[in-house]
């Protein structure tokens, strides 16, 4: 038991301990679950990032509700401003 505290992580290591009381395709559902939510989760910080660089009128209120809603928030703001303005203009070297 020791030897798995070495060669796994924490998450794995109990992913691991579940993965053998529950059963091998209960740990595919669990990790399938795991990769959206990771995906989710870097698309809420893709649209935060997005909405910090850009510059436009209620960007306050923008960052707001990106941090209280989360990837709700990500996906409003996807499709009420970012996909309606397109990239963001990056600045020209003097």
């Amino acid at each position: 038991m020791a030897k798995l505290f070495l060669l796994f992580p924490s998450a794995l290591y109990l992913l691991a301990k579940v993965a053998g009381e529950l059963g091998g395709a209960s740990v595919g559902v669990m990790v399938g679950f795991y990769l959206i939510a990771l995906l989710f989760f870097v698309f809420w910080i893709w649209m935060l990032v997005d909405c910090a660089k850009r510059n436009f009128d209620q960007k306050t209120l923008w960052i707001v509700l990106l941090l209280v809603l989360g990837w709700v928030g990500a996906i409003a703001y996807f499709f009420a401003v970012k996909r309606k303005t397109g990239k963001v203009a990056t600045p020209q070297a003097v």
